[in-house]
């Protein structure tokens, strides 16, 4: 929560729509910790007192030097102010405070060179506004400096018209009223700001210092000046076919990541490779996913890649990881999806791999006419989630929702360093964070049914039945898709232009993440930045063909729901509010 003091001389109106603004909700980063004046019959002073803010009565006697280390200390050592809201205050703002904290002031006038500067304030300005004939005024928000209202303009109001026969009192109530209504979107957008920049000041990043990068700035910045396909803002790249001018070509690759080291500690640590068979799945719909996510479907070929140590990764451990991605394809198949697992490569790298790693790559060819490019989501449209935790019925077992994201994390939170000690190749000697845990991989995981080993190896939910079946009986329904991999709850600020996605209804945090959590290493803000947290898919629709697709996906077993909504950027920038036990954790792109 950002902090923050106002000052006023007279009535207090602005500072009451402050107040009143933060009471409703409207400033949800912002708090007021203090009102100062410096005249002591402010009516400022009984609006602090009604509503429980301390007011501070400073006279203007003795010298500057004295009044501002009063002012100073009031601020910072009591209060705690983060920056300063002038809402009225009749006196200059001396350097010395200037230079310890940010001061905005409001003033009644839209130009602040004519209508500005000492002596022009209340009903001055407005007389003068009238004997300037003006058709109209308003009110301005800057960025105060030394000079008399001259700072940086940050907002102003819409243009008041100045009536004729308008008198300085009449035009001072309409010019006000506009006031009331821009003092609240200010300091909104402000707060908002400022707690954006201290989030990522104080993020732990628990993730990034085991040596991974939840939303991989190194790989963006390396793929910047490729090509970006026939639609920059889809999901994932789509190419122009090589031979039909209304059909497109997706390619995609990715894998299983470090999920891969849970597996291979069960191996090392009870013989039995089946642990292994799963971990095809995950490389598979981590690819197939995002390729659904652009539409997707049907007709899709992979190969797959796998590299170890041969020494210690053995060939029935390799059986179980090939054979996995022929289950995948026969479990899709059986949903009407005409899906082949091509071919494939091994190799014995262990000069280079320290265990194993499993990489895949898919092919499919479609029709332009139905893409899904992201074109359709607009301000307006739902937030549906699907969840990532519970029994779809193409599933064999209880899945725990934990995908293949921020597994790097999950093991060194959860596991005891014992497995560190016995086997060190499960982790790299450059990562800052170690194994920590405190659970066995036979333990149960608190708040489940599931074993550690079950939770954190559960294979990554495929929804493509799901998709499948809404894209072939209600085409056009879905306006977009977002695949909730890396990045967790804020990937969406990715796609689209000037939105803000609000996730305000999430599901109940599954207990994976919720283990994660309550180890303290790892805040919420970054949680949701690394972590699905309870939902895999997020599917954007009009209100009105939300319950189609709610009603869908629970006829697969997959719990589904409206988690928010999106609105219109407040600038040229995306964002993602997500809320959660009454507070909001915010991300811009």
């Amino acid at each position: 929560m950002i902090k923050y003091a106002v000052m006023a001389s007279g009535g207090g109106s602005d500072f009451q729509s402050a107040v009143d603004a933060q009471k409703a909700g409207q400033i949800p980063n912002g708090e007021i910790v203090a009102l100062i004046t410096n005249n002591p019959h402010a009516g400022a002073i009984e609006r602090a007192n009604k509503e429980g803010i301390s007011a501070f009565y400073v006279a203007p006697k003795g010298s500057q030097e004295e009044t501002d280390k009063l002012i100073l200390k009031i601020l910072k050592d009591y209060s705690g102010a983060e920056f300063v809201f002038l809402a009225g205050y009749l006196k200059k703002i001396s350097p010395a405070i200037l230079e310890q904290l940010p001061v905005y002031n409001i003033h009644p006038a839209l130009d602040l060179k004519r209508f500005g500067g000492k002596g022009m304030h209340g009903l001055n300005v407005h007389q003068a506004v009238i004997d300037a004939g003006e058709k109209y005024s308003g009110a301005t928000i800057h960025q105060v400096d030394e000079i008399y209202d001259h700072g940086e303009i940050l907002m102003q109001t819409p243009n008041v018209p100045v009536l004729a026969g308008d008198t300085a009192e009449t035009l001072q109530r309409r010019v006000l009223a506009a006031e009331h209504k821009l003092i609240p979107q200010f300091l909104d957008r402000l707060t908002q700001k400022m707690q954006e920049e201290r989030n990522k000041a104080k993020a732990t990043n628990f993730y990034g210092a085991s040596g991974v990068d939840a939303v991989k700035k190194d790989v963006h910045a390396a793929i910047k000046q490729t090509d970006s396909g026939l639609y920059p803002g889809a999901f994932c790249k789509i190419k122009q076919d090589f031979d039909q001018e209304d059909w497109v070509r997706i390619t995609h690759s990715d894998g299983v990541g470090t999920k891969l080291s849970t597996p291979y500690i069960m191996y090392r640590e009870t013989g039995d490779p089946s642990a292994f068979r799963y971990s095809s799945f995950d490389s598979s719909a981590m690819n197939i996913d995002d390729m659904m996510c652009v539409g997707v479907t049907n007709n899709i070929a992979g190969t797959n890649s796998i590299d170890r140590e041969s020494h210690l990764v053995k060939g029935d451990a390799l059986t179980e990881m090939i054979g996995g991605y022929d289950d995948f394809c026969t479990m899709l198949q059986q949903h009407g999806v005409n899906i082949q697992m091509d071919s494939g490569e091994s190799a014995d790298v262990g000069d280079l791999v320290r265990t194993a790693t499993m990489n895949s790559s898919w092919f499919a060819r479609m029709p332009k006419d139905k893409l899904i490019t992201f074109d359709k989501v607009n301000p307006g449209n739902v937030i549906i989630g699907l969840s990532s935790a519970g029994k779809a019925t193409y599933e064999n077992a209880e899945n725990s929702g934990i995908r293949s994201n921020g597994l790097t994390a999950a093991r060194r939170l959860l596991l005891h360093p014992y497995y560190q000690e016995k086997y060190p190749e499960i982790i790299s000697p450059h990562a800052e964070k170690k194994y920590q845990g405190k659970f066995m991989l036979d333990d149960k995981l608190p708040g489940s049914d599931m074993t550690v080993a079950q939770a954190l190896t559960s294979p990554t939910r495929t929804y493509l039945p799901i998709v499948k079946y809404i894209l072939d009986n209600h085409p056009g329904i879905i306006n977009g898709m977002v695949h909730c991999s890396g990045g967790g709850l804020s990937k969406s600020i990715n796609f689209g232009k000037k939105l803000r996605y609000v996730k305000e209804d999430l599901f109940p945090i599954p207990p994976i993440f919720e283990n994660i959590y309550e180890t303290g290493e790892m805040d919420r803000q970054e949680m949701f930045k690394s972590f699905n947290n309870g939902h895999g898919l997020e599917i954007y629709a009009d209100q009105q063909n939300a319950n189609t697709i709610i009603t869908i996906a629970k006829l697969f077993g997959v719990d589904a729901k409206i988690i928010g909504h999106i609105e219109r950027s407040r600038d040229d920038k995306n964002h993602v509010t997500v809320k959660h036990e009454n507070k909001e954790y915010l991300y811009t792109k």
